[in-house]
């Protein structure tokens, strides 16, 4: 319990993100929990393998803030568009609506709104306002609620 507490306190999160957390926790039974997790954990490993090829150095010539904004958008988009089979806007409509869960209306307001670019550059956006955890949390429980349940390319193959 310790070491989640210190986590927490290490987080920069308000008081008022925590307190959503916790509400969401409280929702969740101990498999689903696990589940969310694990696909954080996922999430994070591939944002390290990124790191791993591209390599540290070309982080490093970029502000720390802009770097980690550039993968947040791909990764989103990995996650929302091609595991979930999910449309471009469908995909945004369902992460905005997400985010907006955890934001003051005054936030809301600056969110961009997602027109003609690219999925990953509307979220790189976004990441300016919303912390890229809460962006991975709630894109990781769209996955979750779409990639098991995505249309087979092979329909006539499930009869």
């Amino acid at each position: 319990m310790n070491k989640i507490i210190l986590l927490l306190a290490a987080s920069g999160l308000s008081e008022r993100e925590m307190h959503r957390g916790f509400d969401e926790i409280r929702g969740l039974n101990g498999y689903e929990l696990i589940k969310e997790i694990s696909d954080l954990r996922a999430s994070i490993k591939q944002f390290s393998r990124a790191e791993e090829i591209y390599g540290a150095e070309t982080y490093d010539l970029l502000p720390k803030s802009r770097s980690a904004d550039k993968l947040i958008g791909s990764q989103v988009a990995q996650m929302l568009r091609d595991d979930t089979g999910l449309t471009t806007v469908k995909a945004s409509g369902l992460l905005l609506d997400a985010l907006k869960r955890h934001l003051s209306k005054e936030e809301v307001n600056s969110l961009p709104v997602f027109n003609k670019e690219s999925f990953s550059s509307w979220v790189q956006k976004i990441s300016l306002v919303v912390p890229a955890s809460i962006i991975l949390h709630e894109a990781a429980k769209i996955r979750g609620q779409f990639a098991h349940s995505a249309k087979s390319d092979w329909p006539l193959g499930e009869r």
